[in-house]
């Protein structure tokens, strides 16, 4: 039986982050949820009579493992991580989001490598929340089955990848911290093997 694909988004994003993978996994049926930084939250799922692969982008990942709303089958991480570098940078991300949000949001947005600015409005109180939880949930990579790691990930250094997920389910592209959009094929291409 084909599986249902399930996708959410990472910090400073949304739902529509998915859309170039989506649309190299067309023989699929997806969901994307939303997290609700530029709006109400969409966790809503339908009634679903196949297996469900749920996947993560970056904190999307962690906040699955952490809230563990559903049960899958099989669980993916892309640009992912089982727990946030955390330390000086973190502080002062989350120090520099109290006095300027939008100027933060948009600063890490083209850090990861975003092409379009942020949707307007953004839920602040979430979104700094977000940013909490990156500091203090940690998970364990043994509920991860594939990881979908960028070598050049400006987020993700390669040594903290290679310690969040066991080595033999890790695949690494050359590219950065946001592979399903720059690299939709490679990613979709990754999960078809791997699924069939």
């Amino acid at each position: 039986m084909t599986p249902f694909l399930l996708l959410l988004h990472g910090w400073a994003f949304d739902r529509h982050f998915w859309r170039p993978l989506q649309n190299e996994l067309s023989d699929f049926t997806t969901l994307t949820w939303d997290l609700g930084f530029y709006g109400p939250p969409d966790l809503a799922l339908p009634a679903i009579d196949q297996p469900i692969i749920v996947i993560g982008h970056s904190y999307g990942l962690l906040w699955l493992l952490q809230h563990r709303p559903l049960k899958w089958q099989a669980m993916v991480a892309i640009n992912g991580f089982t727990r946030f570098p955390t330390g000086p940078k973190l502080d002062r991300m989350i120090a520099a989001f109290d006095r300027a949000p939008r100027a933060t949001i948009e600063s890490f947005r083209e850090r990861c490598g975003a092409e379009i600015p942020a949707p307007h409005p953004f839920d602040a109180a979430r979104l700094k929340d977000g940013l909490e939880h990156l500091r203090q949930w940690t998970q364990s990579s043994a509920e991860v089955d594939l990881a979908l790691c960028g070598a050049s990930d400006p987020i993700l250094p390669i040594d903290h990848s290679t310690a969040c997920f066991q080595a033999d389910r890790v695949r690494w592209h050359p590219g950065g911290h946001l592979l399903p959009i720059s690299a939709p094929v490679w990613c979709a291409d990754q999960l078809r093997g791997w699924l069939t």
